[in-house]
């Protein structure tokens, strides 16, 4: 599965396999840079809304998850 051709074609359901693929990956990253853990929640909610938002942007070959941590 294409999360990224999921995303287009469904945005919502892609939205909620994009949360269970990487939300904890994330999530581990967001707790790195911010010290407080409701920021790095937040931090991870907004990057997922993001990602959503700008997958028009995502170019296939590149790594989903680094393109996502760029956001």
């Amino acid at each position: 599965m294409n999360i990224a051709s999921e995303i287009r074609k469904n945005p919502e359901n892609g939205a909620r396999i994009l949360q269970s693929e990487y939300k904890a990956g994330l999530t581990t990253l967001a707790r790195r840079l911010c010290a407080d853990e409701s920021d790095a929640e937040e931090l991870v909610n907004r990057t997922f809304a993001e990602v959503v938002r700008s997958i028009d942007s995502y170019l296939e070959q590149s790594a989903f998850f680094g393109w996502m941590c760029q956001i």
